[in-house]
């Protein structure tokens, strides 16, 4: 099970605010699966709450997006927290999703593009959720 949760609790050494993702190794692999079409192509959505082994702590939606314009790394919206990025962009964080599938271990999503954030992006497939 990946539980996604934001926080303003420091996770993994990162002070917050963060947008954390934690779960087991082959969750984080079932989710570079699900997350493909992101990195294929543009105009993509996916609300992760809906993937049977994902689960959203506390009072915000999740949405994915990869969109033409895309290059928005975490920007929470109401109850709503939005990930919309270009697909370029999205094939790296798929990249990173794999990294942390095959033992347990954590990943900052950083890029050094000026992307909007409103909270730390992090992931850890470490095993049990804050």
């Amino acid at each position: 099970m990946i539980t996604i949760i934001y926080t303003e609790d420091a996770v993994e050494n990162e002070p917050g605010p963060n947008f954390y993702w934690r779960g087991d190794p082959a969750d984080f692999l079932q989710l570079v699966f699900a997350f493909h079409p992101l990195g294929a192509s543009n105009n993509v959505e996916i609300h992760p709450h809906k993937l049977d082994y994902v689960q959203v702590k506390g009072k915000y939606n999740v949405i994915v997006k990869s969109s033409d314009n895309g290059n928005t790394l975490c920007d929470i919206c109401e109850n709503t927290i939005i990930i919309d990025l270009k697909k370029e962009i999205w094939r790296e964080i798929l990249i990173m999703f794999l990294g942390v599938s095959y033992y347990p271990s954590h990943n900052y999503v950083e890029f050094e593009e000026g992307l909007s954030e409103s909270a730390n992006f992090v992931i850890s497939s470490e095993g049990r959720v804050l």
